[in-house]
């Protein structure tokens, strides 16, 4: 009985060792994204691309100031794309998110605008045939 005690007390101890190992260091990504003449874009789509290969990790959008904040981001190497609708798509600088730097200050990321001219569009209709019966 006492080597069963003593056993499920090791096994708990090194569960819980290992427990305190697994944790992850996560961080926080936060910046704000503008125009040309500084103004803030609401709603503008940020995406956290993981660097190696530019999968998505991890969305957000901006809020009425043009912030926006990306938290309990692993550790490893990310860039920020931005975009909204009427500008053009921006991408940030490689970084690293690690437990020596778990906060990354992004700055201010600007889009510029686009504009694209629509060629003309006609809207033609015609009455539909309704046979009349005498």
């Amino acid at each position: 009985m006492n080597n069963i005690k003593t056993l499920l007390t090791a096994f708990l101890v090194a569960n819980l060792s290992l427990a305190g190992l697994a944790q992850n260091t996560t961080g926080k990504i936060s910046g704000q994204v503008g125009d040309e003449s500084q103004k803030p874009i609401e709603s503008a789509t940020i995406s956290l691309l993981n660097a190696k290969d530019s999968s998505r990790a991890k969305q957000t959008i901006t809020d009425k100031t043009g912030h926006f904040a990306l938290e309990n981001i692993r550790s490893g190497k990310y860039l920020v794309s931005a975009s909204s609708v009427g500008h053009s798509l921006r991408y940030s600088p490689a970084f690293e998110v690690s437990s020596a730097q778990s906060s990354v200050a992004l700055g201010s990321l600007t889009l510029e605008t686009v504009t694209k001219n629509l060629q003309e569009v006609s809207v033609v209709g015609k009455k539909p045939f309704i046979e009349q019966k005498a």
